[in-house]
Parts: C-alpha cells; structure tokens; sequence
C-alpha cells in the first residue's frame, strides 16, 4: 500500500526536546502524556496525541519524526490511508486529503457532544462519530449520539475548508463498527435507550446522563433502517465485523466476547439475528478489551486486567496466548489493528507488536503522566520529578532527549505494593534526595536510588497526604478521617497527632525549610516545635501556598488581585504583590519562591475556555509588578515549579505532562 503520510520532517532528532518550544523557553523534558494512540495504514508510522500536538514516530527507525502543534482530541484513517479525519478539543472534525495535504471538510459535531470515537466506512464514502455529552444541560436534547457523515468524491482542496452538515443521527454511543460491504452500521446503545428504537434519538430523561452501554443497535446505512438491537450484559469496548460480513463481534470490560451470525436477508423480528458464541476467560474487571478480526477471518482479543496488570493478544479458541507483556505496571492507550498489530503506551516506552512475534518493538518515548513536584540536585545538572504512580523521574537537563532514570522501589517485586503512590520529594542541605510513599495506610521514606525505605510507618484508615522535613527528620501524614500524625525518622515514634481538623478541608501538606512549620489545606497553620495550631490564620480568606526561605513568613493568594508574603509570629501583611491584569480574579494555583528569596514565580488556576496560560515572575527587590512572563502554550495548570541553584532556569511542570525549562538569565 502506498502510503500518503505527509509528516516527513528533515527535523534533527537529536533537537527534538527544543521543537515548536514557545517563546523563552529552552527545551522540554518529556513529551506529553498520551491521549490517544493510532498506526498509519502501511504500519510504519506511530501517531501519538497528546496535550502538546502530534507526535509522529517512524517505528522502524524507532525515533520521532516530526511534531505537529496542532492537539487532536482524536485521529483515524481512512482504510487506503488516502485521508485522515482529526478532531479537536471542541468537536471540530476536520477530513484531510493525505495525497493533497490540505484540509477537506469541516464536520461540527452536535453542541456539547464529545468525540469519544470515529470511523470512515472501508469505501470512504462515510464517517461515523460516537460520543456522549458530558456537559449539564437541562433542554431537552440527546445526551448521547452517533452522527453520520456522507462525504463527496470530488470534492478538492481550496482556500478553506467545505462546512457540512451530518446526513443523520442517532441515538447510541461508541463503539462502533461498518461492514466490510459498506450495508451496515453497528454501535452501542446505552442502558435506558426506550423501546422501540428511534434513530432520530430521545430527549434527556430527567437531566439525567446514561452511560453504561450495554445493547448494540444494528442500522442499514442507505435505508436508515434500524435492523435489531442486540443485548448484552455488560458496557460495551469495541465491536468488529468479520471480512466475510457474515459475523459481529463485540467485547466488554468483564472479558465477555459475544459473536452474532449476521443474517444473509433481513428482518424485522430481532431473532433472526442469533447469538453464534460466546467466551467468558476472565473473572476480572479490564483496563480495555479489543477484538478485532484478521484479514483471514481469525477473531483475536487484546486485554489488559487491572488485577494483574498483563497486556495479552489471544484468540478464544486457542489456550496460549499469542503474545503477553509484563513489564509495565501503567498502560495507556491502546490501538489493536486488523488482529495482527498492537501498539499501547506502558511505563517509559511505546511498544508496537505484530502477529508471528514473541517480542514488541519498543521507542523510548518519554511520555508519562504529569508530574506534581519538582527539584533541582544541587549542581544544577539533574531535575527530580516525582509522578504519583509512575515514579520519580531525574532528568539531565544538559541531555533532555535521553530518557530519565526512574526511581520505583516496589516494582518487579513479588510484593510490591499494588496502589504505591509518590507524594513528595525533599532535598537535605548535604544535597540528599527523598521521596515520601504510601501504600494505603503505610508510609515509607525512600532515599531516591536505594530501594529499601528508610523508614516504615502504618496509620490508621488510608493515608491521603503526606511529607517529609530532612532538617527536622519528621514525616507527617493525613489520613480519610483528616487527622494528622507527625512522626520522628530517627526514633520511630509517633511524634504527636492534630485530631480537630476540620472534616471539609483537603489538600496536601507542606513544611517550611527549617521543619518548624506545618501548613495544610488551604488556612491550616502548625507549630511542629510548640505542638500547637496557630489560630491567626484559620479563616476563608487565607490560601496557603509557600513558605519563605528564612522559614519566618509564608506567600497567600486567597485575594482576588493580589498575592500577599505574611509575618508568621506577627500574624501581620509585611509585602503585596499585584496579579497581572490578563489574570486578576483567578487564584494563584502554584507557586515557588527562589532559595535566596529574591524571586517568585506563580501560575493561575485554568478555566476552560481559557487558550494561553502566564507563567509570572517577580523580584520582591524591585517592584511590586512581574519582571517576567511566559506564555505555557498548552493551556494547562503548572503543577509544580523550581528554580536551579544559580536562578538562571525555571522549571515548570504542566498537566500536559511535561516540564518545560525557562530561560531567566536575561530577567537577572
């Protein structure tokens, strides 16, 4: 097959971390995490969106090939691979012409109505697109739907796209599935759907959303006729016909596989469609369950349990799998393609198997999810990244385009904590890195690169925050019931206990430099040395974010328009700083200041029509207003921020997933 990708780049890969970087901004580690995941036609090229763009990997060379700005929320190909059809976070579906290179159509979704799914029919001549609302809504409307376009031949690439309007619509939901004679369209059907079937779709049942999808309805597409609803008893992941047509396929999450016979000569008495077989082989609930025919006609499964963690390509007549994986405990997207080919995303790698393989081909790709606390080592040269399931990363900032070395102790253990969770990290002034864990009500203390924990400790009801204090040598703890226990490393005993916290807070916990102070949810204040709580602040209007370098104040942001640095002993405002216009009346999310106190970078809390988010930097030495600011092109949070020892990089940790890192030498 020929193929008509038309994202060949003469980029330096080496470079790659410093592609499509936004303005002051001098390179990117990690790569976003992954949204979705698709292979071109031909099989030799890995599509992977993310928060950031596309990016397009060549699986033979193993290496990106190129990055594309623009975000798909999601991408197919057509089966000749003559066109693509991606959508974006709005619904907008655009179909490009792959040999042309330039946009088609221009199809608008249903207002409101995600795109969870999309798929041409093989002759090209439709697209089918299935999703369900997922915003309030009280008109009486669909709240899920699967929307059918019927797309012109000759259509030609002009100056903009052609508009069109859908052909129809109906009243389901992915997954969904076209014959291989272009007759028929298959898709779920949602628990509650009235009978009988109207294709035209049904107004919202008491504003009420219905999302388990546990029917298929059967339509025949030139007709509009719907043919027969088929029942199942669980929600629905993917359905799939047979070459021949004359089987449908269809997995849910409980590792049920159901095949219908498809009659040659319809009917409208739904039993003229039989149940061929049916396979139970699994008892557990499944991260996803795809089935997928083969060229041949061999029906073939991919699965991954939540128990075990085992990515598995089977067919159900056989007893041995045909390919199992391991290794990773996370996986993400999977893409399971004509029953030979699977790619997913698990750990640090992207992996590409196909049929007659006992091994994937593997990219390290550094997509992970996004971090949530940030570190400099002391020289400068490497950042700590602690990632709540994955981890905790170090990158070398001089290399960002070698994958990070991962620290987790637990994994590949017979008795690794299933649900180990990364909370924080903390630098000692003799330039030793830890990382604080919990495996529900046990919290551990890890040294970052030796895998035994320093120190174990079990609390009562499941731990939901915790921190460590190196100059104190004090781990404190939240559990669900929002008590506090504050222990000592060194003795091992329970130093002392907060039970009065108030049941409504949450959020996590945060010591000063010196260990003296304790700060959690948003106006809580300890003295870990007094034993007390300090009252001054307890009140709405205070929003505790960081405490300064001398241990002696803390930074609020709970004004509208200001951001305040406050005397703790003398409970009184001493500095005030002045938001920037573009995002007054947002509260300061993150928040950093230098270790030499001068500066201090801050983010705000995004909204969703929000397009660019400022990433603002002050110097308290010289004004009341930012020196510096930097647009984060992703729209996203900053998680989390760190300056490098000499305060000439800012690092800023996206919920994109990644981190990028700011040039500050000219702002000095």
């Amino acid at each position: 097959m020929e193929s008509y990708l038309p994202f060949q780049s003469n980029r330096d890969t080496a470079k790659s971390s410093t592609w499509d970087l936004p303005s002051g901004a001098l390179k990117r580690l990690g790569r976003g995490y992954v949204k979705n995941i698709t292979l071109s036609p031909t099989g030799d090229h890995l599509l992977v969106t993310t928060h950031i763009g596309l990016w397009v990997y060549n699986i033979p060379a193993r290496e990106p090939l190129t990055l594309i700005e623009w975000i798909p929320g999601a991408i197919t190909f057509s089966k000749d691979g003559k066109r693509v059809a991606t959508t974006n976070e709005n619904g907008v579906i655009e179909v490009w012409d792959m040999k042309g290179k330039g946009c088609l159509l221009a199809l608008e979704r249903a207002k409101n109505e995600s795109v969870d799914e999309f798929i041409f029919s093989p002759d090209c001549q439709y697209l089918a697109v299935g999703g369900i609302n997922r915003r309030y809504n009280r008109e009486k409307r669909l709240h899920f739907s699967v929307e059918v376009w019927s797309l012109p031949k000759n259509v030609k690439i002009g100056d903009a796209p052609l508009p069109k309007e859908r052909d129809r619509i109906y009243a389901g939901a992915n997954p969904l599935a076209f014959s291989p004679n272009n007759r028929l369209l298959a898709f779920a059907v949602p628990e509650g759907t009235p009978e009988p079937y109207r294709p035209e779709g049904y107004a919202v049942i008491n504003d009420k959303w219905v999302l388990t999808k546990r029917h298929i309805a059967v339509c025949e597409i030139t007709t509009r006729q719907h043919l027969t609803t088929l029942h199942t008893f669980d929600d629905m992941d993917t359905l799939s016909f047979s070459p021949c047509g004359q089987f449908l396929a269809a997995a849910d999450y409980k590792g049920t596989i159901y095949v219908w016979k498809v009659p040659s000569e319809f009917s409208p008495a739904p039993s003229s469609w039989s149940l061929h077989k049916m396979y139970q082989k699994s008892n557990d609930a499944l991260d996803f369950h795809l089935v997928s025919y083969s060229p041949r006609g061999a029906l073939r499964t991919a699965t991954r349990s939540f128990g075990e963690g085992i990515i598995t390509v089977s067919e159900p007549e056989r007893s041995e799998p045909l390919y199992k994986h391991s290794k990773d405990n996370l996986h993400y997207r999977a893409y399971f393609s004509k029953g030979t080919t699977l790619a997913f995303a698990g750990g640090n790698k992207l992996h590409v198997w196909t049929l007659g393989n006992d091994r994937s081909t593997t990219i390290s790709q550094l997509h992970a999810f996004p971090p949530h606390a940030l570190h400099f080592s002391r020289n400068g040269q490497t950042l700590i990244a602690a990632q709540r399931e994955d981890g905790i990363f170090s990158w070398d900032v001089t290399h960002p385009e070698q994958p990070p070395s991962i620290f987790k102790p637990t994994a590949d253990k017979a008795n690794a904590a299933a649900s180990e969770t990364y909370f924080s990290l903390g630098i000692s002034p003799e330039g030793k890195q830890f990382v604080t864990s919990v495996d529900k009500n046990t919290v551990r203390l890890y040294e970052v690169g030796i895998d035994t924990p320093l120190a174990a400790f079990a609390i009562q009801e499941e731990v939901k925050a915790a921190a460590f204090s190196p100059p104190a040598n004090l781990i404190a703890c939240r559990n669900t019931a929002n008590q506090i226990y504050i222990y000592d490393v060194t003795t091992g005993k329970l130093s002392y206990t907060y039970k009065n916290v108030d049941r409504e807070q949450e959020g996590d916990l945060l010591f000063s430099p010196n260990g003296v102070y304790l700060s959690y949810g948003r106006c809580h204040l300890y003295d870990v040395v007094k034993r007390e709580q300090i009252d001054g602040f307890m009140d709405d209007y205070f929003r505790f974010r960081a405490f300064s370098p001398d241990s002696a104040h803390f930074w609020d942001t709970g004004s509208p328009d200001t951001i305040e640095l406050w005397n703790i002993q003398k409970c009184e405002e001493v500095l005030t700083l002045h938001k920037p216009e573009e995002w007054k009346q947002k509260e300061a999310f993150t928040l950093l200041p230098s270790a030499c106190g001068r500066y201090l970078a801050c983010s705000p809390i995004t909204y969703q029509n929000d397009v660019n988010v400022s990433l603002s930097v002050y110097d308290i030495h010289k004004g009341t207003t930012p020196i510096a600011t930097f647009e984060v092109p992703e729209a996203c949070d900053t998680l989390s921020l760190a300056f490098s020892p000499d305060n000439t990089i800012l690092a800023c940790a996206c919920d994109s997933g990644a981190i990028l890192l700011w040039d500050m030498k000219p702002y000095l």
